[in-house]
């Protein structure tokens, strides 16, 4: 029979499994934001809220053909977009996988800093999506796609770029902008630490707190 410390001691280690595997769950299930999350360091690197203005208009200009996002570069010209914002969103989508559409011959897209989807699907692990729920919203990227979005970070790619990539990964839309910018906020060595089980990752921002991450 195990003594009393003993009993305290193997009591706690159940709880703590419990709980550990409590939190993936609840995670992956979307109900809730997971309280171990890799979060911003405050305070957050300041955004230009006029780019995500910008990339916000940008990415209502692509739709979804089959499984491959498409940006519709003149549309977006047209509705206000700067072109060197469109230049560099239309790098992005093309790096993540998307295409481009009724862009002139001079636009230079998806410059070398940006790399490409290089991984076959099949080796990709996690998933792809956006969500809203009630504390918030979050981006799901699988493994190829998170590090397709850090490698752009390291590589010195802006706003616009992170957010053609979310975009074309995750079908994301009009709210890219502001997603993107959660990204920049936690920074591509956050998000590396998220990544590091290779499975993909989460990117949550609850409504009026720093954004984070988790692995999927």
């Amino acid at each position: 029979m195990l003594s009393r410390p003993k009993q305290l001691l193997a009591v706690l280690a159940v709880a703590v499994c419990a709980l550990s595997c409590a939190l993936p769950a609840a995670q992956a299930a979307g109900t809730a934001p997971d309280p171990h999350q890799v979060a911003a360091r405050s305070p957050a690197p300041e955004v230009d809220q006029a780019t995500v203005a910008q990339v916000t208009l940008a990415a209502k200009s692509t739709s979804k053909i089959g499984n491959v996002v498409q940006f519709d570069y003149d549309a977006a010209v047209k509705s206000g977009v700067s072109k060197a914002t469109a230049e560099e969103f239309a790098s992005g989508i093309v790096a993540g996988g998307g295409s481009v559409i009724h862009a002139p011959v001079s636009v230079t897209i998806a410059p070398a800093s940006l790399g490409a989807v290089a991984t076959a699907m099949s080796n990709c692990q996690g998933r792809d999506g956006f969500s809203t729920y009630w504390w918030g919203t979050q981006i799901q990227l699988d493994s190829c796609a998170a590090n397709v979005v850090m490698n752009a970070m390291w590589g010195g790619a802006g706003v616009a770029a992170i957010a053609g990539i979310i975009s074309s990964e995750t079908g994301v839309g009009g709210a890219a902008g502001a997603v993107a910018a959660a990204a920049f906020t936690i920074g591509a060595a956050g998000l590396g630490v998220c990544s590091a089980w290779g499975t993909g990752i989460y990117i949550n921002q609850v409504w009026g707190a720093v954004p984070g991450c988790w692995a999927q």
